[in-house]
């Protein structure tokens, strides 16, 4: 069973939504910056969201075997 995204894509995800002006090429600075500056509880909400979300991948994988 493999991770489908991993916790830096979910992260670049979580950035594109909260800045959808961001233009592509401007992206990987931006999403750096981001890093850079985010909050510590964000990071461990975020963290905890990712979880969620690779568990309920494996249940769903779990059910279709």
């Amino acid at each position: 069973m493999k991770i489908k995204i991993t916790f830096e894509e979910f992260l670049a995800e979580k950035h594109c939504e909260q800045n959808p002006e961001i233009l592509d090429d401007n992206l990987p600075d931006a999403f750096d910056d981001w890093l850079t500056y985010i909050d510590v509880q964000d990071i461990i909400d975020y963290g905890d969201e990712y979880a969620n979300k690779i568990i309920m991948q494996v249940k769903k994988d779990l059910i279709r075997k």
